[in-house]
């Protein structure tokens, strides 16, 4: 597997420190599941969870111990996908986003409809000249205020696209989306392709002409309501 993907996935946090830990079978010699890809792995572990499958069998099945696979799962509960990305090494704390920081971005987030998370954090960069990674804004954002509907119905759709991915390579369909998971990781995929109009928009099926016959069924039935 590339090289330049685990470089990608060191960027993004989400590089597995023990890739050969991952047992699951779906994991074995697959572009799309990649046992380097941390988010995905979790995500995964936490899916396959089940009533029938027991906490320890499955976290030993993808090389967690049983208490990162429960932190997972609440993390997953309370803030999505993005909730599984690992916090940055040091002291806990967004250090770097001060009172003035978050009350701007308060001020955007709480609005319906308002700007993504991700260009809070662009915003943040060019008024303060500071770089926070979304993930990080996004957590400080959810403790200090109540989540948005936008916010959940987004950690949702992130989940359903993924799942879409997901069933799209099982199936053995291919897409771009597909493609850039593959080469970019989950949470880069994520991303990328936030704005693709293919991925959000419902495919509309044409509308469908009507057969010469019911046209003339059609004005056969004007004409006798006409002269009734």
């Amino acid at each position: 597997m590339s090289s330049d993907k685990s470089e990608r996935l060191q960027r993004s946090r989400t590089l597995n420190p023990n890739p050969e830990a991952v047992s699951d079978p779906l994991f074995e010699c697959s572009p799309f599941f990649d046992p380097r890809d941390l988010l995905q792995v979790r995500y995964e572990m936490i899916r396959s969870h089940t009533k029938d499958t027991t906490l320890a069998a499955v976290a030993a099945r993808y090389g967690m111990s049983v208490p990162s696979c429960v932190r997972a799962k609440r993390a997953f509960r309370e803030g999505g996908l993005h909730a599984l990305i690992p916090e940055r090494p040091g002291p806990r704390g967004p250090r770097k986003i001060t009172p003035e920081m978050l009350a701007f971005a308060e001020r955007y987030w709480a609005m319906p409809g308002a700007v993504s998370v991700r260009n809070l954090a662009e915003m943040i960069r060019e008024r303060f000249d500071v770089t926070i990674h979304y993930s990080s804004l996004h957590r400080a954002l959810s403790k200090k205020t109540p989540k948005r509907a936008d916010g959940t119905v987004r950690d949702i759709q992130d989940t359903h696209r993924y799942n879409r991915w997901r069933q799209r390579w099982l199936s053995g369909q291919h897409s771009q989306a597909v493609s850039i998971l593959c080469h970019h990781g989950l949470a880069h995929a994520l991303v990328l392709t936030e704005r693709m109009p293919s991925i959000h928009a419902p495919s509309v099926p044409a509308p469908i002409a009507p057969s010469a016959p019911l046209l003339r069924q059609a004005a056969s039935m004007s004409c006798h309501l006409i002269h009734s």
